[in-house]
């Protein structure tokens, strides 16, 4: 079964659209919900087949490009056919908030009074009082 022209014709417009938008690959994991925006059903016309290989298979026709990070197999974008990007091997996925950082389900009562405070005009915080052994028995 062959990819019908809507699908290729929605894989390169969405491509070339993020590339002019952001200037960097779209990865396939956020590709899913943009196609299904303009192709209504596609996951039906793909025929069990994965997104990867219909790429590959439209990628000539439909102006587009795969390309794999060299030690991160899963990390796979698209791009125009016309553009020259190539994951480096030096790349690092993005630190996630708190890395590092061990957050226990006990912390949360303290994190969630410290941002509500964080709300607050510095008038109010001066009138702010709490006691040590209260954060200590939030953490418990």
């Amino acid at each position: 079964m062959s990819i019908s022209l809507e699908i290729k014709t929605a894989l390169q417009e969405i491509t070339v659209e993020h590339w002019a938008a952001h200037g960097k690959p779209l990865l396939l994991s956020k590709l899913p919900p943009l196609i299904e925006a303009r192709v209504t059903n596609y996951k039906d016309q793909l025929d069990k087949r994965s997104l990867k290989s219909v790429i590959k298979e439209v990628a000539t026709d439909a102006g587009i490009r795969l390309v794999t990070h060299p030690t991160h197999q899963a990390k796979v974008a698209v791009i125009p056919a016309s553009e020259g990007f190539e994951f480096t091997e030096d790349e690092r996925p993005a630190p996630t908030k708190n890395a590092g950082v061990s957050q226990s389900q006990d912390e949360e009562p303290v994190l969630l009074l410290l941002r509500a405070l964080a709300r607050l005009s510095p008038e109010e915080l001066d009138k702010v009082n709490i006691p040590v052994s209260v954060l200590v028995k939030l953490l418990k």
